[in-house]
């Protein structure tokens, strides 16, 4: 996997799209209390904004994920 900068995908639209992409991917099932699409998107990028989460790209499965940043230190 490798890892992609999100900044690199500004204007905030090319983020938003992939953002948006990872998100329908994942499916609905949110737990307890479901969470609106928009709310979701704003979570990852604050994520993302904090160091929380990781954007990489998968080349086995030619998709962008977004990882728990532990997650991805353990794979390096």
């Amino acid at each position: 996997m490798i890892e992609i900068d999100y900044m690199l995908l500004l204007p905030l639209e090319t983020l938003d799209n992939v953002l948006a992409a990872c998100i329908l991917r994942e499916g609905t099932h949110y737990g307890e209390a479901e969470v609106l699409f928009e709310d979701k998107k704003a979570q990852l990028y604050h994520q993302l904004k904090r160091g929380e989460a990781k954007l990489v790209y998968d080349s086995k499965t030619n998709e962008c994920l977004i990882l728990c940043a532990e997650k991805t230190a353990e794979m390096e």
